[in-house]
């Protein structure tokens, strides 16, 4: 439930304050754009459920009539791939649409490797979600392979702060196969690199 003031909006006030919001950012570069189809501004609560994935269909009508590599136009993708992968990660729709998306961000912004890697991602939840447990791992040993290599020529904490992400995600897949060994090796080395780095993840700490 809502924690602001009213507790509720229609779908449409919702959609309405969202278009003003990216026309706000475009225009006048304040605001929240984009965020505010994915966040509710008066409780602070990401939008789930039924409303995140009527939300991510709004938002990519809204701006799919823009040329392919307009920035809102991949953003938009950006709202509607992860809504469809965790909400109705069984469904043929979500992995459709997120393919879709990996592939036209390796099309039209192959520079931006975290988006790509994040869409990605959002592929494990459909493949678990009907059952294809070894292309999730197959495909997240390739994720954590990837944010890795970022990590390691970048340096920098939040690098790290990815390669840890996928590397919990990863181990937690492991662990549901029952490959403990290697899912304990991968927190222990996660749990060396957040150390390393200032970086604080509960998850890890819990390592036998």
């Amino acid at each position: 439930a809502c924690r602001g003031t009213m507790g509720l909006a229609h779908l449409s006030c919702l959609v309405r304050q969202a278009e003003m919001s990216v026309k706000e950012k475009e225009e006048w570069n304040t605001g929240e754009g984009i965020l505010k189809w994915d966040r509710c501004f008066d409780c602070d609560q990401w939008f789930h459920g039924v409303v995140q994935v009527a939300l991510g269909w709004a938002c990519w009508k809204t701006y799919l009539g823009r040329p392919e590599n307009d920035e809102i136009r991949c953003d938009a993708l950006m709202v509607l791939a992860p809504a469809l992968a965790t909400q109705k990660s069984n469904s043929p729709e979500a992995r459709m649409v997120n393919e879709a998306a990996v592939d036209t961000y390796q099309r039209v912004c192959p520079w931006d490797e975290c988006r790509i890697l994040m869409t990605r991602g959002n592929l494990v939840h459909c493949y678990k979600a009907i059952g294809q447990h070894d292309e999730a791992i197959k495909l997240e040993r390739a994720i954590y392979a990837a944010f890795k290599s970022m990590s390691d020529s970048r340096g920098d904490a939040a690098s790290a702060s990815l390669q840890i992400t996928a590397a919990l995600s990863l181990a937690h897949s492991l662990g549901e196969q029952g490959e403990y060994a290697e899912a304990v090796s991968l927190l222990r080395k996660s749990l060396r690199l957040a150390r390393t780095g200032g970086i604080f993840y509960w998850s890890c700490i819990r390592v036998p």
